[in-house]
């Protein structure tokens, strides 16, 4: 039914067995959005970041305010791993490495 109320939106299944709304030779709609916001919800500039048409933008933000609570999970999970990446993924090694010395400076 989403597909229909969408076109141009397919639903994927990923490898965690979740599916996700993604636009069709695109990206998924939730990096749409992640991005979008960053650019203050302007549809130009997040379709040019992608290199997707900016009508794809719009229906990727038009799904998101359809089903606000469905994009907001996964741009949680994705909050919660990069905060805490050893929580999510317990056999990960987390390497602190210094910055590097600036080369203007030297």
């Amino acid at each position: 039914m989403r597909s229909a109320r969408f076109p141009g939106i397919v639903f994927v299944t990923g490898p965690n067995g979740r599916r996700r709304a993604r636009l069709i030779g695109g990206p998924d709609v939730w990096e749409v959005v992640l991005v979008a916001r960053s650019y203050d919800w302007d549809a130009g500039p997040t379709a040019t970041h992608l290199q997707v048409a900016p009508e794809s933008v719009r229906l990727s933000l038009a799904y998101n305010r359809a089903y606000p609570d469905e994009i907001e999970a996964i741009l949680q999970r994705l909050d919660a791993m990069d905060a805490d990446p050893g929580q999510s993924y317990p056999t990960i090694a987390v390497i602190e490495m210094a910055p590097e010395p600036d080369a203007a400076a030297a």
